[in-house]
């Protein structure tokens, strides 16, 4: 199986779940350390959604500055340009 078949086939289970279900996966399934890099990254494209620069996202996270570039590109050029501003509520500064 494939990356885009493997999500694929995820998503679909993942839709047969509940909340309570969906977290015990999350919990069963990455370790705390991926769980972890998941909530950096959705912090960064949460924040850049707000407008924060990068530059300053990078400092309040503590993360570098490539980590930052790639969410921003994401957003810019990639699938992240339609899909974040859906999944996550924006609010301008």
């Amino acid at each position: 199986m494939n990356n885009k078949q493997t999500i694929k086939t995820l998503s679909k289970k993942l839709e047969t779940l509940s909340a309570e279900e969906i977290e015990h996966f999350f919990q069963a399934f990455f370790t705390e350390k991926e769980r972890s890099t998941l909530e950096g990254r959705m912090n960064i494209i949460n924040q850049l959604l707000q407008g924060i620069p990068q530059r300053k996202i990078a400092q309040d996270l503590g993360l570098s500055f490539s980590q930052i570039t790639r969410g921003s590109h994401e957003l810019k050029n990639g699938v992240g340009k339609t899909f974040f501003p859906k999944f996550f509520a924006t609010k301008k500064h």
